[in-house]
């Protein structure tokens, strides 16, 4: 049911049997919460989205005829005209419309639940050392290779005034610039063999 559960299984499903079989395996490879492990605590958005979300399936079952018979997810979307898509939209709006302090409700809860997790999880981790250091071990490979991946070449653009030693620019169109390059082309990655500029006066 989409208002029941937001996640939708058949999507991910369905793109992964028609991607090649590289892509699935690849999503099957991906990493998962090891067994015993702490579910991750909701954010304060996402308990309100649960509330609200169980508040308009109470609305729906009371506004349902008695001779609708059992709702299916056919006919509970379509008869009130609500998908999941437009039930999150409406949560979301309304979310931003409310103040601070009617949200103080939800990020309590959140914080509480967020103390809870950290303090399961240090538990989890004594009493399963090895999954514990697995997860280290597979977390410290990650980012050395995200470390290691060459970064993509950046195009530079270079305009003529990146090579011309400042104060030697024409100040006046009827003036033309004369450059005198060393004999030597190594010499002008030093210093004191910069090419010199010498301007003459057309007008």
């Amino acid at each position: 049911d989409p208002l029941n559960n937001p996640t939708n299984d058949t999507s991910s499903s369905s793109s992964c049997s028609s991607s090649s079989v590289v892509d699935c395996s690849n999503k099957k490879s991906q990493w998962s919460k090891p067994k015993g492990m702490p579910r991750r605590p909701l954010s304060a958005y996402n308990l309100f989205f649960k509330s609200e979300r169980q508040r308009i399936v109470i609305e729906i079952n009371k506004n349902r005829g008695p001779d609708e018979g059992k709702p299916t997810r056919r006919n509970r979307p379509r008869k009130l005209g609500i998908g999941f898509a437009g039930l999150a939209r409406d949560i979301a709006k309304k979310w931003k419309a409310m103040s601070k302090g009617e949200r103080t409700i939800f990020e309590d809860r959140a914080r509480q639940e967020k103390e809870r997790y950290d303090q399961e999880v240090e538990l989890w981790k004594k009493e399963n050392p090895e999954q514990s250091m697995r997860r280290r071990v597979r977390k410290s490979k990650s980012q050395t290779k995200k470390a290691a991946t060459p970064p993509s070449p950046v195009a530079v653009s270079h305009s003529l005034t990146n090579f011309i030693p400042t104060g030697v620019m024409p100040q006046s169109p009827n003036t033309v610039a004369t450059w005198s390059v060393p004999k030597d082309p190594s010499s002008s990655f030093g210093f004191s063999n910069v090419p010199s500029c010498n301007t003459t006066n057309i007008s």
